[in-house]
C-alpha cells in the first residue's frame, strides 16, 4: 500500500470520528466495574476488587495446601435466581473460585467457595466482604450460572488433575490412620517381652505414600518411608508403657509413640538395618523391620507360648536334724508345687545368656511336727535337665531373707526335666541332711 493512499484511509477514519463525536453518539464507555451487578436488591459495589482479593486468597490457599490451578483458574459471582432478569444482573453473596484442585481432591467438585458479608456505602449500595474461614471444595451450582462483571466465564472442562501428594521434611516419624497400600503381616515370632513391658509387631513394609488429602507425603529426596504397626503386651512382671525406638544403622530415633495408627519413618534408601527397639530392665531387643525377625540375641524364653507346669506331686522324706541338742531322724513331706521359666527373678536379676532363663521351683517342706509347709532351702533343691545334668539352686527372691523362690539356670528351650531333695544345708532350726534323695519329674510343652 502506497503513503498517499494509507493517508488517505487515516485521514478518513479522523473524519468519521469526528462526526460521531461531533453528534454526540459515545462508542466505547464502560463502568468501571463492567456490568454493572446487584445484591439484595442493591446496587454492588467494588465487585471487581473483591474479585481481586478472591482470586489472590485462592492462590494463597492453593500454595499452602500443595493445590494445583488451572491457567483460567477465577473468581464468580453465582446469579440470584430468584431475582429477575435485566441490564442489572443480580447475584448472591458467595464467590465461587477455581478450577482449584487439592491433593486427592474430586475433580467434579473443583471451586471453592467463599461466603460473603455486604456492608452499606455511602451511596446507597452494598459492598460485599469475605468471611474469613477456609472454603469448601464444591461443585459449580448447575442452575446458577456464573458470572463476572467483565463478562468471563467458567470453563466448560476442568483441565487439571489433582496434584501428588508433596515430600516430607527430613526423616520424619510420625503416625498415621491410613495407608494405600497393604503391608506384610509380621511372623507369630516377631514379638519382643520385657521384665516391664512388651511389644508385638504386626505388619510392616515400604511405602509411596502415607495419609490422605492435606496429609498425605511422599518420601524425602534419599529416603523411603517404612510402615509398621504395633501392639503392646505385658511384660514378665507388669503391663508398663514400653519404652520403644527405631533403630536405622546403628543409630536410635524416638521414643516412639504406641498407637492403634501406622508408625511411620523415613529411613535412607540404602540403609542396611532397620529395627524397632525395646529398652526394658537394662535390657535391648530388637525386631527386624525389614525382616520381621527377631534379634538372635533377643532372650529366647521370653517369646515362648508355654512357661510351666503343675506338678502338684508330694514325695515322704526322710532328714536327720541335728541341733546344739543333738542329732535325730525326722519324716516329712516334699512338695513340688509348679515350676515355671521366666528371664527374669523376681528382685529383678535376668539370665546371662539370651538363649538360658531361670527356671522357679515351687518346693515345699514340712516336717513332722512344723505347723505348715515352707519353702524349701535352696541348698537342698536341685534340677536334673537333658545333656545337662544336676544344676543347683539359688534364692531369686525379692526379699530372700523372708522368702524362698528357688531358681536354677536351664536351657530356654527346655521341656522336661527332674525336681530332686537332696544334700546338706545350716538353718535357723539347725543342720538338715536328706536322708536319700527324692525325686519329682515334670513336663513343660514346647513352644
Amino acid at each position: 500500500m502506497s503513503a498517499r493512499r494509507w493517508f488517505a484511509i487515516r485521514l478518513l477514519a479522523v473524519g468519521v470520528l469526528g462526526l460521531l463525536v461531533g453528534a454526540g453518539v459515545v462508542l466505547i464507555r464502560k463502568p468501571a466495574d463492567g456490568r454493572p451487578l446487584a445484591v439484595y436488591s442493591h446496587r454492588l459495589a467494588g465487585a471487581n476488587a473483591l474479585l481481586k482479593r478472591a482470586e489472590d486468597a485462592m492462590r494463597a490457599l492453593a500454595h499452602q495446601r500443595h493445590a494445583r490451578l488451572a491457567g483460567d483458574s477465577r473468581c464468580y459471582y453465582p446469579t440470584d435466581a430468584g431475582e429477575g432478569g435485566g441490564q442489572v444482573a443480580a447475584v448472591e453473596p458467595r464467590l465461587f473460585c477455581g478450577p482449584v484442585l487439592f491433593v486427592d481432591g474430586d475433580a467434579s467438585r473443583p471451586y471453592l467457595v467463599y461466603n460473603l458479608i455486604a456492608q452499606p456505602t455511602s451511596h446507597g449500595q452494598l459492598r460485599l466482604a469475605m468471611v474469613g474461614a477456609q472454603p469448601d471444595a464444591v461443585a459449580a451450582p448447575p442452575d446458577q450460572p456464573l458470572i463476572r462483571p467483565d463478562g468471563r466465564t467458567p470453563p466448560a472442562r476442568v483441565g487439571i488433575n489433582p496434584p501428588g501428594p508433596p515430600a516430607a521434611v527430613g526423616d520424619v516419624l510420625t503416625t498415621t490412620e491410613t495407608l494405600r497400600t497393604p503391608l506384610t503381616p509380621a511372623p507369630p515370632s516377631a514379638v519382643m517381652v520385657g521384665q516391664l513391658s512388651g511389644v508385638r509387631l504386626i505388619e510392616y513394609g515400604f511405602v509411596d505414600v502415607y495419609d490422605w488429602g492435606d496429609r498425605a507425603r511422599t518420601a524425602p529426596p534419599g529416603y523411603r518411608l517404612l510402615a509398621f504397626a504395633v501392639v503392646p503386651v505385658p511384660g514378665e512382671d507388669g503391663s508398663s508403657y514400653p519404652d520403644l525406638s527405631v533403630r536405622v544403622d546403628g543409630h536410635a530415633r524416638g521414643p516412639l509413640t504406641v498407637t492403634s495408627d501406622y508408625l511411620i519413618a523415613a529411613v535412607p534408601k540404602h540403609a542396611r538395618r532397620v529395627d524397632l527397639v525395646l529398652n526394658d530392665s537394662g535390657t535391648t531387643q530388637a525386631i527386624s523391620l525389614l525382616t520381621g525377625r527377631p534379634a538372635a540375641d533377643n532372650p529366647a524364653v521370653t517369646v515362648r507360648a508355654h512357661l510351666s507346669d503343675r506338678p502338684d506331686a508330694s514325695r515322704s522324706v526322710k532328714v536327720r536334724l541335728t541341733t546344739a541338742a543333738g542329732s535325730g531322724t525326722v519324716t516329712g513331706t516334699f512338695t513340688v508345687r509348679q515350676v515355671s521359666l521366666s528371664y527374669w527373678t523376681a528382685a529383678g536379676t535376668r539370665c546371662p545368656r539370651p538363649d538360658a532363663a531361670w527356671l522357679h521351683v515351687g518346693a515345699m517342706l514340712k516336717l513332722d511336727g512344723d505347723k505348715q509347709f515352707y519353702g524349701a532351702e535352696s541348698g537342698l533343691v536341685w534340677v536334673t535337665v537333658p545333656g545337662g545334668g544336676k544344676v543347683g539352686t539359688s534364692n531369686g527372691a525379692a526379699d530372700p531373707a523372708h522368702q524362698v523362690d528357688d531358681v536354677a539356670q536351664v536351657p530356654a528351650s527346655l521341656t522336661r526335666g527332674t525336681v530332686l531333695l537332696s544334700g546338706t544345708v545350716h538353718t535357723a532350726k539347725g543342720t538338715l541332711t536328706v536322708l536319700g534323695p527324692v525325686s519329682v519329674p515334670f513336663s513343660i510343652a514346647a513352644g
